[in-house]
C-alpha cells in the first residue's frame, strides 16, 4: 500500500516540489520506489497506430484509459472510431506507423506509485457502474 509520508520511512524528502522530476516516494512496508513527479500518465500521439494488439469494441478515450490500465502489461493502446486495440508488448511499439484517425496513447507507469493507480482503477468503474444505472 502507498502512504505519502509514512512514518517510519527513512531518507524521504515528503515537500520536494521538483515538478518533473524522479524522486522517491515511500511505501508503508519502507521499501522505497521511484516515480516521476509532475509528470503525464498518458502521452497522446495523434495519427498514430501500430501493429498486433487485442483488439476491443470500445470507442470511448476513458474506457480504453482504464481498460489499459487494469492490465498489468499494458503498455499502449490505439484507439480508432471502432475500438481500441492494446498492446502488451513492447515490441509492437516500434512499428508505430502513420494512420489518419487513430490516436495512439503511450502509458508511463512510472507517473504514479501502483497502489494510487489500482484506487484510480477502482474510482473510474465505481463511477461508470453509478452513472450505468442512474441513467
Amino acid at each position: 500500500m502507498w502512504s505519502p509520508e509514512p512514518e517510519n520511512c527513512r531518507n524521504r524528502n515528503p515537500h520536494s516540489s521538483k515538478i518533473g522530476k524522479l524522486l522517491p516516494v515511500c511505501l508503508t512496508d519502507n521499501r522505497r520506489r521511484f516515480v516521476l513527479v509532475g509528470c503525464s500518465l498518458w502521452t497522446r500521439k495523434a495519427n498514430t497506430a501500430a501493429d498486433n494488439g487485442v483488439f476491443y469494441a470500445i470507442t470511448s478515450e476513458s474506457e480504453c484509459m482504464a481498460e489499459c490500465l487494469t492490465s498489468a502489461t499494458c503498455l499502449a493502446f490505439d484507439l480508432t472510431p471502432f475500438g481500441c486495440t492494446l498492446h502488451n508488448n513492447a515490441d509492437d511499439l516500434t512499428t508505430a506507423y502513420y494512420a489518419p484517425g487513430v490516436t495512439q496513447f503511450l502509458l508511463n507507469r512510472h507517473c504514479l506509485p501502483a497502489g494510487l493507480i489500482t484506487l484510480i482503477i477502482a474510482l473510474i468503474i465505481f463511477l461508470s457502474v453509478k452513472l450505468y444505472f442512474f441513467l
